[in-house]
């Protein structure tokens, strides 16, 4: 596990948000792209498998016939949003439902990271641990804020209840209430849309 957990932790659960249409990339589905040697999405579900998160979902939605063998084939519960074209808030909502309110925390992982470090997912599960109180905890790479974050119990039980439109609001709405954990980790702010952002990850990697 990447997690180091103690006795008296809160806990923290995880997400994985793999259920949108890449409409970016054209026809082909960016999850299945290979990256050294995996798929996009078999490398993100081997992080949240690892992480030591608890409990995890897996969120699917577009072409599930290619993604839902992978998810099963390592053993993680995933959820379907049938309505997966209305986008991104609408899988997180299906996947905070399956988490319930029990947890602290939740962290919400974007399944389209190629370069997201496993030391970053403990790093935000130490911060939680050392400031409970938060609304919510941000990597940030040299100034910028990044993803994956978590959300506070209060934030993503708002989310669930309809009481705000997006985690986007929330943010927008308490600043202050936001740990921002910085990380060396340039994967929390480049993630894969186009064909182009995906030439440009494999050009970096023979450098």
């Amino acid at each position: 596990m990447t997690a180091v957990k103690h006795q008296n932790a809160v806990s923290v659960a995880g997400v994985l948000l793999a259920a949108g249409q890449s409409q970016r990339m054209g026809e082909t589905n960016k999850l299945l792209l290979p990256v050294q040697g995996r798929s996009l999405l078999q490398r993100s579900i081997d992080l949240l498998a690892a992480s030591g998160l608890d409990p995890v979902v897996v969120a699917l939605g577009y072409r599930l016939q290619d993604s839902a063998p992978i998810v099963c084939a390592a053993g993680l519960p995933f959820v379907v949003n049938n309505q997966y074209a209305d986008g991104q808030q609408s899988s997180l909502r299906v996947a905070l439902d399956a988490i319930g309110s029990e947890p602290h925390a939740c962290m919400v992982i974007l399944a389209d990271l190629p370069q997201l470090k496993a030391q970053t997912l403990a790093a935000l599960y130490q911060a939680v641990q050392t400031a409970p109180h938060a609304d919510a905890w941000v990597p940030t790479y040299r100034g910028t804020w990044g993803n994956p974050r978590v959300l506070s119990q209060r934030w993503y039980r708002a989310l669930c209840r309809g009481e705000v439109s997006s985690a986007r609001e929330l943010f927008a709405g308490s600043p202050d209430g936001v740990e921002c954990v910085p990380v060396d980790d340039p994967g929390v702010v480049h993630d894969i849309d186009t064909p182009a952002d995906y030439r440009a990850f494999l050009e970096a990697l023979e450098k």
